[in-house]
């Protein structure tokens, strides 16, 4: 009994001494587990990965880490921290703010909510210039950031944009109404003004402009273009990921919405009125330059535009254009020129042209005093599908058709309706040719209503 005693307490023994020894190892791999956790930014709400191209759903957020892939992590659980400007700034359009304001934001934090005292009225002599930030959200909160002068003087006045947001990322413009000095108040101007846009989105990515009100300006409603202060505009860096949502714009002296450096561009439920050119302008300059996955749905168009819905332009027509998607807009009234169509390009085959590819115009309804679409030269793979146009010809055109092409290849003009361009009253029904095209789908259109005649 005594031995086995004895023995039983050694091995006891034993088993106390040992049983320190896992737990050793787990506290100094818990210990550096923790540390690599810390280091990598993985035990904290910022996740150090290489953001895609998208938008952000949910309690997250984009932030600067310069540790991270790319120098931008995904923030997580965050909340944004909402600051108002100082009330030194005045917010009654008594004085000009801008350099003001540009000052003071430069102080806010990235992630922030600047939100504008409400109803103001913030005076812009300049411009209110963001420039390389991250994660913020201008909440006008009904404020008018208004023009209170007409910047007539060579290359600064005639660039003068009352918002310029240069490159950074997740910037959002709301609940704004912007005034530009077209309305009246300043005498004629002597330079060309038609770079004064309302807002210009110069490079950057994902940048939102919703529930605003932008009028009476010079330039664009909105402008997406290279980086401001690029060199070197052929090396220039593209506004990507940008949407213009819920807007309302009114009296342009050029474009309503230029694209001239943009790429997968949202321009979805805004009416646009009066704009003195297109409504909608995709204009790449150069070859280096392009205007592609671009998205214009459910907008309305009305008012007085001297042009068109949306054309295709650009002075070199070098630049590449493709992945166009134009899808159940509507244009309200006949426009006062007989160059109407609602959708055009001055695009031509010269030598050296890029044809523009993948272009969809589908669901539309609009009203032409000569062709419905085109003339659509150098373009390939084209489809024109299920759309309305009024063709209430006035004598603009003696033979008018729904869609007019040259040049063009594999193209598909099927189940519209193209009132007004029958061939037996002198149109050209569904397709006027210009010659050049191939590859060519016409089917299933409707020329005349009650009864139904084909095309």
């Amino acid at each position: 009994m005594a031995g086995k005693h004895s023995h039983t307490i050694s091995f006891r023994a034993l088993v106390k001494k040992s049983q320190f020894k896992p737990v050793i190892f787990i506290t100094t791999f818990a210990l550096f587990g923790a540390l690599f956790l810390f280091i990598s930014h993985a035990s904290t709400i910022t996740a150090s990965l290489e953001t895609e191209n998208g938008s952000i759903i949910g309690p997250a957020q984009l932030t600067t880490d310069s540790s991270a892939s790319g120098g931008t992590a995904i923030q997580f659980g965050g909340t944004q921290t909402t600051v108002s400007p100082p009330l030194s700034i005045a917010s009654d359009c008594s004085i000009a703010v801008d350099t003001q304001l540009a000052s003071w934001i430069a102080t806010v934090p990235d992630g922030s909510i600047i939100q504008f005292s409400k109803n103001a009225c913030y005076g812009v002599d300049q411009t209110i210039y963001v420039s390389g930030r991250n994660n913020l959200t201008f909440d006008g909160n009904g404020a008018t950031f208004k023009a209170l002068t007409l910047q007539d003087v060579a290359y600064s006045g005639q660039n003068r944009a009352i918002w310029r947001i240069n490159g950074g990322s997740t910037i959002t413009l709301e609940n704004m109404i912007v005034w530009g000095a077209s309305d009246g108040r300043f005498s004629a101007p002597t330079h060309d003004l038609e770079w004064q846009h309302g807002v210009a989105f110069d490079g950057g990515s994902n940048m939102i402009l919703k529930n605003s009100t932008i009028k009476n300006v010079y330039g664009d409603f909105v402008e997406f273009q290279y980086l401001d202060g690029s060199a070197n505009e052929t090396l220039a860096t593209a506004a990507v990921n940008g949407t213009v949502f819920n807007n309302t714009f009114n009296n342009s002296n050029r474009q309503g919405i230029g694209i001239s450096d943009g790429s997968h561009i949202t321009i979805d439920s805004n009416t646009i009125t009066s704009a003195n050119a297109d409504a909608i302008d995709i204009e790449p300059d150069v070859s280096s330059e392009a205007a592609d996955h671009i998205t214009i749905n459910n907008n309305i168009f009305s008012g007085a535009q001297n042009a068109f819905d949306l054309g295709f332009g650009g002075y070199s027509w070098s630049g590449l254009v493709h992945d166009i998607i134009f899808t159940n807009n509507k244009d309200l009234a006949l426009r006062p020129t007989c160059s109407s169509e609602m959708v055009t390009s001055s695009r031509s085959a010269i030598a050296g042209t890029t044809p523009i590819s993948n272009v969809t115009i589908s669901g539309n309804t609009g009203y032409s005093l000569t062709d419905g679409f085109g003339v659509f030269d150098t373009f390939n793979n084209l489809t024109v599908t299920n759309n309305t146009i009024h063709g209430d010809g006035n004598g603009c055109d003696p033979i008018p058709g729904g869609v007019a092409l040259a040049n063009s290849k594999t193209y598909s003009v099927t189940n519209n309706i193209f009132l007004g361009y029958e061939p037996s009253k002198g149109g050209a029904g569904a397709v006027r040719d210009y010659g050049g095209n191939s590859g060519a789908t016409i089917t299933g259109n409707i020329c005349e209503q009650n009864p139904n005649l084909p095309c």
